[in-house]
């Protein structure tokens, strides 16, 4: 019965490539606009309300019914969106673990890339050799590309990503801009700035490396905008070709356009400068320094000017996007520069070296140990690393590099809604790769510390919303122990799991029926292991792309005191089961705390010290 209701599930998601002409629906729908929203939670409240209520009854069946009459009565897109929030969110869907196809199955005419040959910028391209073969049949002899802008060009490929897209999606429908089945996520907030701050720090080094500088904040709303953005086809919908009014669905923008208000009761530019002065009047006195603030405000941020200004801007694929979201962030940082420098006090008694920090390539060690991913190499390391070399410099060992990689790879994407024509995408991919860290504990008891990994390019160092995350990992030290730790890039707290590594993988769901009856007879841990959550940065992008002649990054590693990172279950003494991205989605459970003390990657963000370290 789960797969029959799956498959509906499936069928009633998917979006008609010309979905809007053939709905005859012009207003369209956007999860960024107030009244939309609150339409769109109503439905969603009543999908939990039917759930519950019938419990005993085939409650999932049920609420597909009524999802069928409502997209009758109300935008189908809206009611596509108030479902998915109740899929994510609801125990009895949760527990049959139902899930949202990927974008690229419900949408594909959204999601994959318009620019499908795109190459570097001259001088710089990408790392790695490019993946060999044919192309397929039905790649565009001659693609058409978003913007104008020459150099902009050449990150096509990165912001029409398929899976970027879909993480940007997915995470504001696990984190709606209102409370899901009566309960807001824990720190949604401070969640929201996080997040997107880590995508802007992650185009920002694409763009650098391209010779672009980093994305100017779109703080002048009167400036005529010199990006232009150029949708598919497929995405545009202009039923009376004014842009100005608010039937305008995807349509193009032109060099030099400025914002401008929408008819009748749509947002007003006017509107926008009144949220942002707001704002920016609160802090210090709406807005202290406590970690309530910290939520507080970037939840008035996302649900003001940042929601406001996304129903005249549009997705991550237009350039225009990140300059928004700078400015997001730009605000946002207004009151996070109020904080005081962190200085390290609660630093745990342990030490760790730059030469302690060790990156090794997981083919290369695969000729050393085909079966060292059992322990994740850690028998190897302890040994090779660990024990009377713990203090040696093993930079001369063939496993160990100083550097990482990427390739641009390709691979087809099949359009089975129309006559199953393919396309070639471009995509990045990393070179896989294990972290070794060597730890040493100067107490003479128990130690919890937690390790954070950070990323930035040499040139961004000294800005501080320019430091990538890449993982965090919690050990555990025994008196006056030197020891030596393991992970696997795959397994990073950043990206979805199951990482997705195939075409497949990318291009279906991740957790298929066929996965499901695989996996049907665990139950706990186990379970939670091989489904995690579908939350998360994508695992093909966990690095920046940089060039072939090689692009300088600083890798940063600190170490926090664990104890004091460990927040306490809310409902249990019992830790709650981690999701797939634990830093972008926290907790499996809706309304479980997030799993970290610390303001997010406020080590790094804030001031740090006052004098940064030299990495």
């Amino acid at each position: 019965m789960t797969h029959a209701i799956q498959h509906l599930i499936n069928n009633f998601l998917s979006v008609p490539r010309n979905f809007r002409n053939i709905q005859g629906n012009s207003f369209g729908f956007t999860p960024f606009d107030t009244n939309q929203l609150r339409q769109a939670q109503i439905l969603s409240d009543n999908y939990f309300r039917i759930s519950r209520e019938n419990a005993s009854d085939d409650p999932i069946a049920k609420v597909m019914e009524q999802a069928q009459q409502d997209a009758q009565q109300y935008d189908p897109e809206l009611v596509r969106y108030a479902l998915m929030v109740w899929i994510v969110h609801d125990p009895e869907a949760r527990r049959r673990k139902l899930k949202i196809p990927p974008l690229g199955q419900r949408a594909p005419h959204i999601t994959v890339p318009k620019l499908v040959n795109a190459t570097p910028a001259s001088g710089t391209p990408a790392s790695g050799t490019p993946a060999s073969g044919t192309p397929a049949s039905g790649t565009p002899a001659n693609p058409e590309p978003t913007t104008t802008d020459p150099p902009l060009t050449n990150l096509d490929w990165w912001r029409e990503d398929p899976q970027l897209n879909e993480h940007h999606e997915h995470w504001h429908i696990v984190f709606p801009a209102f409370p899901a089945n009566g309960v807001s996520k824990d720190r949604e907030g401070e969640n929201f700035a996080f997040m997107h701050r880590q995508m802007l720090a992650r185009y920002d080094a694409e763009r650098i490396a391209v010779g672009l500088q980093p994305v100017k904040p779109l703080s002048d709303f009167s400036e005529r905008i010199p990006e232009s953005y150029n949708p598919d086809n497929d995405l545009v919908y202009d039923a009376d070709n004014d842009a100005s009014t608010p039937n305008a669905h995807f349509t193009p923008r032109s060099v030099g356009k400025q914002l401008t208000d929408l008819a009748g009761n749509g947002p007003k530019i006017s509107t926008l400068m009144n949220f942002r002065q707001q704002l920016l009047n609160g802090i210090g006195k709406t807005y202290g320094q406590d970690d309530k603030s910290a939520n507080k405000f970037g939840n008035d941020l996302e649900t003001t000017l940042h929601n406001t200004g996304h129903v005249l801007l549009t997705a991550a694929r237009d350039p225009v996007f990140w300059r928004w979201h700078r400015h997001i962030d730009e605000v946002y940082s207004r009151w996070q520069n109020q904080q005081a420098p962190y200085n390290f006090s609660d630093a745990p008694p342990v030490v760790i070296k730059s030469t302690d920090i060790i990156l090794a390539w997981k083919d290369k060690l695969l000729d050393t140990d085909k079966n060292g991913s059992a322990d994740g190499w850690l028998s190897y390391a302890k040994q090779t690393f660990g024990g009377s070399n713990f203090d040696a410099d093993v930079s001369s060992n063939p496993v160990v590099t100083n550097e990482l990689q990427t390739k641009m790879k390709s691979r087809q994407f099949v359009w089975t809604e129309d006559d199953n024509s393919s396309q070639v995408i471009n995509y990045l991919y990393p070179r896989e790769y294990l972290y070794f860290f060597r730890v040493q504990n100067t107490s003479n008891q128990n130690v919890d510390i937690t390790i954070r990994v950070f990323l930035a390019p040499e040139e961004l160092v000294n800005s501080r919303v320019h430091w990538i995350e890449l993982d965090k990992i919690k050990q555990t030290l025994k008196p006056n122990e030197k020891a030596v730790f393991s992970q696997n890039c795959d397994e990073s707290v950043v990206i979805r799991k199951p990482a997705q590594k195939t075409s497949d993988e990318m291009d279906k769901t991740a957790i298929t029926i066929t996965k499901r009856e695989e996996t049907g007879g665990l139950s706990g841990d186990k379970e939670a292991e091989a489904f995690f959550c579908d939350c998360g940065w994508p695992f093909n992008l966990l690095l920046p792309r940089g060039t072939k002649q090689g692009f300088k990054y600083k890798l940063f590693v600190m170490i926090t005191d664990g104890a004091k990172d460990t927040v306490k279950p809310k409902h249990s003494n019992v830790a709650p089961r981690k999701c797939g991205s634990l830093s972008f989605c926290g907790a499996q459970q809706w309304d479980e705390l997030y799993p970290d003390a610390r303001r997010m990657v406020r080590d790094v963000t804030i001031k740090l010290v006052d004098n940064f370290p030299d990495v």
